[in-house]
């Protein structure tokens, strides 16, 4: 089979991550939670942010961060892990 270059330069060079940092994790986590119909699977936020710095540690803390800032009586709504 042939190997275009395209394909043989693309397998040695790194892939380039995308910079992500807090506060845009914290919007676009709160736009795909308030956005979507069903619950978003930690598989589906891995995939939005794959190729960024946004690793699963990173997620599960922005997560947390934001179930405590919903949890505050004064919001209109909160944030749950559910199973399924």
């Amino acid at each position: 089979s042939k190997v275009f270059a395209s394909e043989a330069d693309a397998a040695e060079e790194p892939i380039e991550q995308e910079f992500v940092d807090s506060f845009q994790l914290f919007s676009i986590l709160e736009s795909l939670f308030f956005a979507s119909d069903k619950p978003v699977s930690m598989a589906a936020l891995k995939q939005v942010f794959h190729n960024t710095n946004v690793d699963t540690k990173a997620l599960k803390k922005a997560i947390e961060q934001m179930q405590m800032i919903y949890a505050d009586p004064t919001r209109g709504v909160t944030l749950e892990e559910v199973m399924g």
